[in-house]
């Protein structure tokens, strides 16, 4: 069937089913609002061509060049697109479901507002893409290129990027909920206002990274380097941060609350208002720190090192303090009896 062919049959409101045009050349052409069922484009060259509005169910995009294609609002079910090219591509709104994009080139493209679910994106290629609003969720994301590519406002759930490339990449006001970032290179990254909910950031360089305001609450930051991170008012609620470096960090007003910091290293660290009630801090470092009005009530700090620690106004209200070291808390405020007695209350009636 020729391009005109095509053409006309989508002028004409007809439904293009079970049709097998693998390897043809159809660049430039416009295909906008069509229904494709079941039709293999497996191989062909769909350089320039606009989709707009298409809907594609079933089809078989493997290999095929699709790159600058125009593929705004487009809606893709069950398709394979293995090794295509969109490079370029405009695919703003669009939504892909249990789709195969395993081996896909997106680079530069463009997927603001786009919705990915329940697909496969092994080992694509969105480097230098534009994610902004975007959702991939559900999808098999090892081994994806998210080289120099934005995130802004971008949404990863459960996102596998272990083994991802994402030199260059930054993230602003991002959802990485439950992502798996195990022994990623993030040094210095611009991260504001991302939440790594119940993210896995162990064994992570994220020293000298801009973490201001982020989230990571329950998630794991078990040996992770984030020396002289910038992360003031960061929710580290729940989290697991043993034997975490956090050597000069800048993590004013951020909360600890029940957090693990066992064998933390926080020496030199700007923690003023900082709040670590119920935190474990066993065997912790602090040496050096700035802890000015940081509460610390019921925290466990066996065996914590707050050698030459500025503890102004510091709360150590019912702390466990057994073999700790301090040089100096006569500025802390220590058990609060009134407090204490409140406390009690509820198992007194």
């Amino acid at each position: 069937m020729t391009r005109i062919e095509l053409e006309k049959m989508i002028t004409m409101g007809e439904v293009i089913s079970k049709l097998d045009i693998s390897g043809e050349d159809l660049s430039g052409a416009d295909f906008a609002g069509a229904l494709f069922e079941g039709v293999s484009f497996r191989g062909c060259n769909l350089s320039g061509v606009g989709f707009r509005e298409s809907v594609l169910v079933g089809c078989d995009f493997s290999d095929a060049d699709l790159s600058a294609g125009d593929l705004r609002h487009v809606s893709v079910v069950k398709c394979s697109l293995q090794g295509a090219v969109l490079a370029g591509a405009m695919l703003i709104d669009s939504s892909i479901a249990e789709s195969d994009l395993s081996g896909s080139s997106l680079c530069g493209a463009d997927l603001r507002f786009a919705s990915i679910a329940r697909s496969r994106l092994t080992a694509a290629n969105l480097s230098r893409a534009n994610l902004g609003n975007a959702v991939i969720a559900e999808t098999d994301t090892a081994g994806i290129d998210l080289s120099h590519t934005r995130l802004e406002k971008t949404t990863l759930m459960k996102a596998d990027l272990c083994a991802s490339n994402l030199a260059g990449m930054s993230a602003e006001m991002s959802l990485l909920i439950e992502a798996k970032l195990t022994g990623q290179d993030l040094r210095g990254k611009s991260l504001v206002l991302c939440q790594f909910l119940g993210a896995d950031v162990s064994g992570c360089d994220l020293s000298g990274a801009i973490l201001t305001q982020c989230n990571f609450k329950d998630a794991n930051l078990s040996g992770t380097n984030l020396d002289e991170v910038k992360a003031e008012q960061v929710l580290f609620i729940g989290a697991k941060l043993t034997g975490a470096s956090l050597r000069k960090a800048v993590l004013t007003q951020s909360l600890f609350i029940e957090a693990d910091l066992t064998e933390a290293v926080l020496s030199d660290a700007a923690m003023t208002q900082c709040n670590l009630m119920n935190a474990r801090c066993v065997r912790s470092r602090f040496t050096g720190s700035e802890l000015s009005y940081a509460d610390f009530s019921h925290a466990d700090l066996t065996r914590a090192d707050f050698s030459k620690a500025g503890l102004f106004r510091a709360v150590l209200h019912r702390v466990r303090d057994e073999g700790t070291v301090f040089t100096d808390r006569s500025a802390a405020l220590g058990d609060d009896p009134d407090r204490a007695e409140a406390e009690e209350w509820p198992a007194r009636h």
